[in-house]
């Protein structure tokens, strides 16, 4: 799983990329079991028609060929270096005839990973169990274990509970009864503290980790033990609770299945909002919202995962717009269509502006009633 330190250093590897970058991207479905080769055979399909050169194009070839491992997602920039990455979840590429492979050739094509990486928030999940607490994160498909700890038993009280229970039958009401309700009042009591304290080493971790998100998995017991002692802060972090899995012990890849659902239902919800915000108060339309994002009102470009845009751009002053009759005929020079995603990394830190790519439902919506660009704006 890619590290808060991992996301920074491919950040800087990233734009120390030089013109020309042969720029790979491809989404692949891991349960067909793509062969290296085949992957290459669709890259060789896709880079057709880019202009990339023999040589440059052997060299991609031989990359995908040795690297590609059965990911959901293959990205490799290639100029003097060569930088890939294999991701887990999908990314937003075009589909052409390829399948869902993309080479482009020139400026680097940086847009759908940065976008993915900036977009995507960090979730952790906390697994409380039999005085057992378990800290994970989940960022983009993939999930690592942070922290493992266990409540240290006071000094012979499990023996004495043990023993209690035996004994005495919670229903037979004798001195020993009242023993084993002592008993377990002081470990109750233990347990308590031991999540309090954990708790405020939480706040701390998530904040160093910049998770802002927070799932517990356990028994409704430990839940609640859990969730009454959150100080308010962190519990406006908490997004669900989920019952135990089959044990304390259950592997990483069990947890991450069974918090991918609310993952899931979270990402919609934000988009859901974000799409609200835009229709309320935001900017929309592909000629309208390029106006404002060159006037430095945007904050947050909106654009769809799967569709892209003719645009044109004046040879001269660079200016961008819907069509060839919006762009400002302040000299004889005349605009070049382009397609807008080419654009994206220029335009979006030329105006400090955050890109956003969105998919399904959410994206259906950005196409058909929202004009198929869309922005939230600054004022």
């Amino acid at each position: 799983m890619l590290s808060l330190r991992d996301v920074r250093e491919l950040h800087k590897r990233i734009g120390e990329l030089t013109r020309p970058t042969l720029s790979i991207y491809s989404c692949l479905d891991p349960r067909t079991l793509l062969d290296p080769y085949e992957l290459s055979l669709r890259v060789r399909a896709a880079a057709q028609d880019s202009g990339v050169d023999p040589g440059t194009l052997k060299r991609a070839l031989d990359v995908v060929t040795e690297t590609y491992s059965g990911s959901a997602s293959l990205c490799v920039f290639i100029d003097e270096e060569v930088v890939t990455l294999e991701l887990s979840t999908e990314l937003p590429i075009l589909e052409t005839a390829a399948g869902r492979t993309e080479v482009r050739w020139g400026e680097p094509y940086t847009a759908p990973l940065l976008a993915t990486l900036d977009n995507a928030e960090r979730l952790a999940v906390l697994m409380v169990e039999s005085r057992r607490w378990r800290l994970f994160e989940v960022f983009l498909g993939e999930i690592a274990e942070v922290e493992d700890a266990v409540l240290p038993w006071i000094e012979g009280e499990y023996d004495r509970l043990q023993r209690a229970q035996a004994s005495h039958p919670a229903y037979f009401p004798t001195r020993g009864q009242s023993q084993r309700e002592k008993v377990e009042a002081r470990v109750r009591s233990a347990t308590y503290r031991f999540y309090r304290n954990s708790l405020d080493h939480l706040s701390e971790v998530l904040q160093d980790r910049h998770t802002d998100r927070l799932v517990i998995i356990g028994p409704e017991r430990d839940r609640h033990i859990v969730e009454s002692a959150m100080p308010r802060p962190l519990r406006a972090r908490l997004v669900g609770h989920l019952s135990s899995l089959t044990h304390a012990g259950a592997s990483r890849s069990q947890v991450l299945k069974r918090v991918t659902p609310i993952v899931q239902r979270s990402e919609l919800e934000r988009d859901r909002r974000r799409l609200q915000e835009i229709a309320g108060a935001g900017v929309t339309g592909v000629g309208p919202t390029l106006e404002a994002l060159q006037q430095g009102r945007i904050r947050e470009l909106v654009v769809p995962s799967r569709h892209d845009q003719r645009v044109f751009v004046h040879r001269e002053t660079g200016y961008v717009a819907a069509s060839a009759h919006e762009v400002p005929s302040r000299s004889s020079q005349g605009a070049d269509p382009r397609m807008l995603r080419s654009l994206l990394p220029d335009l979006t830190d030329a105006f400090a502006a955050r890109v956003t790519f969105l998919r399904g439902e959410s994206e259906r919506v950005l196409v058909e009633d929202l004009g198929g660009l869309a922005g939230l704006v600054r004022w």
